[in-house]
């Protein structure tokens, strides 16, 4: 008998070593929209993450500890990282007190957050500087832009990489592009690794602050690896589209309906479990090359 439950606990072991879980988010706007609530709803949002592991997907499966939280931009327009600002005549919670870098706050899980429109239009409060700084002391150790604000990662055989506005190398992009170009030439296993690219602008055709002609330079130096998706914010909606031959996944915003997705990679497949209100609220999933 004792064989037999050695046998299935090492089968469960391997089963959760193979199965990836991250959530991701988009426009905390910490400090930005307090007359809304903003506060309080990204408290029950990251609540409602923390409670998440242990409860079941309505496919059955359970839901497993993720390796963090990656946000897609406009942390906030005011007071978001190093301390909480005052507003409206009372202290609120600062972004790191919500979404640390180490998972010791009201999140409990570590957070790998870019820099949206908001963030970089409103820097007096040191914004970027927070982004550089909380690179240095990630929980998984990250490959850096020369800048220090770009940055890439693996979880379980899978390379993230941050963009933060947009893969770009003008203005507000910050070399965004360069990096991108070097990262997949230099920290890819292979050619064949899957990987995940997160950053704020989205694909729309109305994206005017990000040009196509930027557009199709990204893409020429992404084409050719195995991108399995990318996310983006900034437009405060749900949707999903296929951007050249890439799926592109829009993830709406933490602080007015606690809405985020519940990502689960497991073998070659792919899947996008979305959170609204603490309720499940749809999914997709997609097959890709391992």
């Amino acid at each position: 008998m004792k064989k037999i439950l050695f046998f299935f606990t090492l089968i469960h072991l391997c089963y959760a070593s193979d199965t990836l879980t991250f959530f991701i988010a988009a426009d905390t706007h910490v400090g930005r929209n307090q007359l809304d609530n903003n506060e309080a709803v990204n408290r029950a949002t990251a609540e409602d993450m923390n409670a998440l592991p242990g409860t079941e997907f309505p496919s059955g499966d359970i839901v497993e500890e993720p390796e963090g939280l990656l946000i897609a931009g406009d942390l906030t327009g005011v007071n978001p990282i190093h301390w909480t600002g005052y507003w409206l005549g009372r202290w609120i919670d600062g972004f790191d007190q919500l979404f640390p870098v180490d998972g010791q706050g009201i999140c409990r899980f570590p957070t790998y957050e870019g820099y949206g429109n908001h963030d970089y239009e409103k820097d007096n409060v040191g914004i970027l500087a927070g982004i550089y700084l909380r690179n240095l002391c990630r929980k998984t150790p990250v490959n850096t832009s020369e800048n220090g604000l770009h940055y890439s990662w693996d979880w379980k055989g899978i390379h993230f990489i941050n963009l933060n506005l947009y893969p770009g190398n003008e203005g507000y992009a910050e070399h965004s592009l360069d990096f991108l170009k070097h990262d997949l030439a230099h920290n890819l296993k292979n050619i064949e690794q899957p990987v995940i690219i997160y950053h704020h602008y989205t694909y729309s055709d109305n994206e005017n602050s990000w040009t196509l002609e930027e557009r199709e330079q990204a893409y020429e130096v992404m084409k050719g690896n195995n991108i399995i998706a990318i996310f983006v914010g900034h437009r405060h909606t749900v949707h999903h589209k296929i951007w050249k031959d890439i799926d592109v996944y829009y993830v709406p915003e933490t602080g007015h309906d606690q809405e985020y997705y519940v990502c689960r990679v497991r073998n070659n497949k792919l899947t996008i479990n979305r959170r609204k209100n603490g309720q499940w609220n749809g999914y997709w999933s997609k097959i890709f090359n391992q």
